[in-house]
């Protein structure tokens, strides 16, 4: 029996430090790389630390620093320099791009549209509850606003500049009015809103992206052909916990 229960207490050492070790590897994965196959839930408390993680533009980081204003919460805003991009931080992100969302300094999260929906669902007392059907609506405005961001950051991308310019041409004179016609007509019937005429998270993007959009095409009055669009963007831009954030925001360029 002696001998046995030798055996046995080593095994059961043996596999407590297996375990231990692949605990650590699975908490490795998540800040090397943003492998999140082992964690089956992630619950949020009061005491989470948030982190976002962007180039020095606005762009995709927007909506999420919006929606983290409307939970009310702190974040760390780093915002990273070409040089340091190319020095570096690309390969710290889990999959080469950003926006990454970091929470408790150890989960990433990647994918703006899937953050942007994950936060959303904490952001109880500003946007409205929906229903499967109006979960569907909400993702696939937001998709086309963001083929609107894709072709807006063709021209801003491109090296030559005769074919920037054309680029720049054609968005602004025949991508953009497209876009904006159909989201007008959108917004125009759910009463100055994307679905059901109550505030969500798509209206959040949008107004987000439109106020970027305005900046980048240095044309802050480009929706004013669009009355709903730009009364639903003016409203949201006057939400008190954006406002003033955007009046005075903080964050650390690296």
């Amino acid at each position: 029996m002696t001998l046995l229960n030798s055996y046995s207490t080593k095994f059961t050492i043996l596999y407590i430090m297996v375990m231990v070790n692949n605990l650590s590897q699975v908490n490795a994965d998540y800040k090397s790389n943003g492998d999140l196959t082992h964690l089956t839930s992630y619950e949020l408390t009061n005491n989470t630390k948030f982190e976002i993680k962007y180039l020095t533009t606005e762009g995709l980081a927007q909506p999420i620093r919006f929606l983290l204003n409307l939970m009310g919460r702190r974040f760390k805003d780093v915002r990273i320099t070409n040089a340091t991009w190319k020095s570096g931080a690309k390969k710290e992100m889990p999959f080469g791009h950003v926006p990454v969302l970091i929470l408790d300094d150890t989960i990433r999260l990647t994918q703006s549209t899937a953050i942007c929906r994950f936060l959303a669902t904490f952001v109880h007392d500003q946007l409205n509850e929906v229903n499967d059907w109006e979960a569907y609506l909400i993702d696939s405005n937001v998709e086309n606003m963001q083929d609107l961001r894709r072709e807006l950051i063709k021209h801003i991308h491109e090296i030559n500049d005769d074919k920037r310019n054309k680029l720049k041409a054609k968005f602004e004179n025949i991508t953009l009015p497209i876009f904006l016609r159909k989201f007008e007509n959108i917004v125009t019937y759910n009463h100055q809103h994307f679905v059901r005429g109550k505030l969500t998270w798509a209206d959040i993007f949008f107004a987000s992206i439109a106020n970027s959009i305005g900046k980048l095409i240095n044309n802050t009055s480009y929706l004013d052909k669009y009355h709903n669009l730009k009364k639903l963007t003016e409203k949201v831009l006057s939400i008190e916990a954006i406002q003033s954030w955007l009046e005075n925001p903080e964050y650390i360029v690296v």
